[in-house]
């Protein structure tokens, strides 16, 4: 097997309750030319505290970053790349966990086709802690070979946890979007995919996924992914390996997704979604969801 370093991404943000689980998860790994660039968002909890006691205890090089002021996940990872020495980069979150073979698993891969670019593992979701998995995330060889129709539609939804990515590719295509806080994964790997970079599924779930119980503001939270769903999908509605059918519904769903969430807060914000909804497919279930919040909105004047 190669050997070049790879440079571990992680953002974080008052990260203390799992950071330290994630950081030893990384510390296991069995492919061991790895350095951690670290990028703490202004946490004001021990974030810090925990990074620097953890890397006195390995040799691999441990970069703390902290930002001037709370910037966000796009941001932070931006920061940590630019800070990074490793030709490969590895994304993790800080509450996420790897197994022992991760990276070397990945690894593997770009040793068979030193030609990838990005090669991604299957994910595990587990709920607060890893004994207790909810979700393997299953990819079928269809799939697989409607790559980037199954990215555009989610079928494959590639995590950032489970991703090794060559940093040369990731500064051809700018990073991830400064502004862009739900859906910048996707977003990052669907540029990726419209130049043609190679992407291979390792076939092996290395990586888990850590879903939340007590998540506050879920309904505010949803709105805000759909809302980061519409962006991805008014920005690549041009990309013509996709089927214009397909683009059509994608893009039409999202509209509508969106203006069924905003429009408990904001019901002109629904009549709007819904109405470019209908613009864009003109369906009869789009065009009921138009009348009822338009007579909503009228009732309530």
């Amino acid at each position: 097997m190669t050997n070049p370093l790879i440079s571990i991404i992680i953002p974080a943000y008052n990260a203390s309750k799992f950071l330290l689980e994630t950081l030893e998860s990384v510390k296991r790994q069995t492919y061991t030319n790895w350095e951690i660039v670290l990028v703490n968002d202004c946490s004001t909890d021990n974030t810090i505290e925990i990074v620097n006691e953890f890397s006195k205890g390995i040799s691999n090089s441990v970069k703390l970053i902290t930002n001037a002021k709370n910037s966000g996940v796009s941001v932070s990872r931006n920061v940590a790349v630019a800070n990074a020495s490793g030709t490969w980069l590895a994304l993790l979150d800080s509450d996420d966990v790897w197994l022992p073979n991760h990276l070397e698993t990945l690894m593997n891969e770009v040793d068979k086709d030193p030609q990838l670019n990005l090669v991604y593992a299957g994910c595990l979701v587990f709920l607060d802690t890893v004994e207790t998995i909810i979700f393997k995330q299953e990819i079928s060889e269809d799939m697989l070979n409607n790559f980037n129709v199954s990215l555009f539609t989610h079928q494959i939804g590639i995590n950032p946890c489970t991703v090794l990515l060559d940093t040369n590719s990731w500064n051809r295509v700018g990073g991830m979007v400064q502004n862009l806080q739900h859906a910048e994964d996707k977003d990052l790997f669907i540029r990726l995919a419209k130049m043609n970079y190679r992407f291979k599924f390792s076939n092996q779930h290395t990586a888990l996924y850590r879903k939340h119980s007590n998540v506050s503001a879920a309904s505010n939270n949803d709105s805000k992914m759909a809302l980061g769903s519409l962006y991805i999908y008014e920005k690549h509605f041009d990309w013509d390996a996709i089927p214009l059918k397909i683009r059509i519904n994608q893009l039409s769903d999202a509209y509508l997704s969106y203006a069924r969430l905003i429009r408990h807060n904001d019901l002109n914000k629904g009549v709007e979604n819904s109405l470019n909804a209908l613009k864009i497919k003109k369906s009869l279930k789009n065009a009921c969801y138009f009348f009822a919040f338009t007579c909503l909105s009228i009732i309530k004047l």
